[in-house]
């Protein structure tokens, strides 16, 4: 039997969270009639590449295409034929990083204001780890000496 849920809403939370960000992305990218990927992503205050993930993702969930380049329609189509991402990287001559800029996210996208149980459990060790440091940083100071003798 499996440890209970910390925080069972968390998946459907973030779900609709990034669907929300998703919906809000499109409907700018479609609202302009030639839409630039650096003027909507200043609008939206994201990098360029994270709205054209966003769009790549959009259009996956939607089965549309939102965002097309040569180099996206060249991973996508690289992508339904089965190849693996360090295959396309040879094809394309692109690297890791850039591949996976062209691919949909396959995960929840992050920082949105919802945490999960592992990412909570995360921040307390942590934070715990920094506090064992700082007082062992402490207890070494030239002052504590005096204390530890007493």
């Amino acid at each position: 039997m499996g440890r209970k849920q910390k925080h069972p809403e968390h998946t459907t939370e973030s779900q609709r969270l990034m669907n929300s960000l998703l919906d809000e992305v499109v409907s700018l990218w479609t609202s302009e009639e030639e839409p630039e990927l650096k003027a909507v992503a200043e609008e939206v205050e994201i990098s360029p590449s994270k709205l054209r993930k966003l769009l790549i993702t959009a259009g996956k969930r939607d089965r549309t295409t939102y965002f097309s380049s040569p180099t996206s329609d060249m991973v996508l189509k690289l992508r339904s034929e089965g190849k693996s991402v360090k295959e396309m990287c040879e094809i394309t001559g692109l690297s890791y990083t850039s591949v996976q800029g062209y691919l949909p996210h396959s995960k929840r996208i992050y920082s949105l204001d919802t945490m999960s149980a592992e990412c909570e459990r995360i921040r307390h060790f942590r934070a715990r780890k920094k506090a064992v440091s700082d007082l062992h940083d402490h207890l070494f100071l030239p002052d504590a000496s005096f204390y530890l003798l007493a």
